[in-house]
């Protein structure tokens, strides 16, 4: 069996695609790192990197509650069926 090409799956990046394939609900990247207890300095880039991979997609929240609450949108994310095949063996 040939591993499915794409970034280095560490240790966060395994993380990551467990979570995201665990629920079905999109989850954003402050509620990662704080469900992995993971910095945010550190989550944010490996999302990066499995986006780029096609192993996660993402959309931006839509509606008034970031005006309302005073930040900004958030991005959330998903796992796509390359990422759960990257998972196969791990």
């Amino acid at each position: 069996m040939t591993a499915t090409p794409g970034p280095r799956r560490t240790r966060l990046a395994l993380d990551l695609l467990r979570e995201l394939a665990a629920t079905t609900a999109p989850m954003y990247g402050a509620q990662l790192a704080h469900t992995l207890n993971a910095p945010t300095g550190a989550v944010y880039p490996s999302l990066k990197r499995l986006v780029a991979a096609d192993w996660l997609t993402t959309t931006e929240e839509e509606g008034d509650a970031p005006l309302i609450e005073g930040r900004p949108r958030r991005r959330y994310y998903f796992i796509t069926q390359a990422g759960r095949d990257a998972l196969i063996g791990y």
